[in-house]
């Protein structure tokens, strides 16, 4: 099984709100699948855009102006290789409160 095709089942998994997984567990799960997806635009496209929906759901105010922004820049920096490695895709490390 290729990079990529993790990335898409991890995805898929992500896609289904379960509402027993604590809100920081979400977010570390989240964070773990943004890592992988970075080098693919759509698959890191699409992490940022659950991200965006876990942050509604959280109403967490900043981190859903930081993901509209990172949604909207996501595929162009995978295309072009701009993304920073490892970063966690959110607005702190340890993933919002």
């Amino acid at each position: 099984m290729s990079d990529r095709d993790e990335v898409v089942k991890l995805i898929a998994r992500l896609r289904v709100s379960d509402p027993e997984i604590l809100v920081t567990e979400r977010w570390k799960q989240l964070q773990a699948a943004h890592k992988l997806s970075q080098p693919y635009w759509q698959e890191h496209t699409e992490v940022h855009l659950l991200m965006l929906v876990h942050a509604l759901r959280t109403r967490s105010v900043s981190e859903i102006f930081v993901q509209l922004v990172f949604s909207i820049v996501s595929a162009p920096s995978s295309i072009f290789k701009l993304f920073p490695k490892d970063h966690p895709g959110t607005l702190t490390i340890d993933g919002p409160e």
